[in-house]
C-alpha cells in the first residue's frame, strides 16, 4: 500500500514500497521532507517601508501588485523603524559619539528645547514619530 501526498506546486505524490522504500515510517518522512521543501518562502528579503505623511496612497492601492515603492527604505523583519532609518543613512548610528543628539526624539518640547527638529527628513520637519510607519 502506498501513501500520497498532494504537493500544491508539484502535484500528487505517491510513495510506495514498489519506490524501494522498506516501511511506511520512511514513506510518511519523505512526504514530510518533500512538502516541507515545497513549502519554503524566505520572508526575509524585500521588505520596504515609509513614513504615513509621505505616503498619500490608500492601503487597496498600496497592497496591489503594480504599486512602485519608490523612495521607500528597504527593511528586514525585526529592525525597528529608527534601526531601518540609520542602516539607511537617513540617521546617524546613535551608538557613535554624540550621534545620538543629531535624531529627533518623539517628545515635541524635547526636540524643541534641543533643536532636534532640524534633523527631521520629513517635510517642514515633521516630528518622524509621531504618525505610524
Amino acid at each position: 500500500m502506498g501513501m500520497s501526498c498532494f504537493l500544491p506546486d508539484v502535484g500528487q505524490w505517491t510513495l510506495s514500497k514498489e519506490h524501494g522504500l522498506l516501511t511506511s515510517l520512511k514513506e510518511f518522512l519523505l512526504c514530510s521532507t518533500i512538502f516541507a521543501q515545497a513549502q519554503v518562502l524566505d520572508l526575509d528579503d524585500n521588505w520596504q517601508m515609509q513614513s504615513t505623511i509621505l505616503v498619500k496612497d490608500d492601503a487597496n492601492t498600496i497592497c496591489s501588485q503594480d504599486f512602485k515603492t519608490f523612495g521607500w527604505y528597504p527593511t528586514k523583519p525585526g529592525w525597528t523603524v529608527l534601526n531601518s532609518l540609520i542602516k539607511n543613512g537617513v540617521y546617524p548610528d546613535m551608538r557613535i559619539g554624540m550621534n545620538n543628539y543629531e535624531i529627533p526624539d518623539i517628545s515635541d518640547s524635547f526636540n524643541r528645547k534641543h533643536n532636534l527638529e532640524r534633523f527631521s527628513h520629513l517635510p517642514d520637519k515633521q516630528n518622524p514619530w509621531t504618525s505610524p510607519w
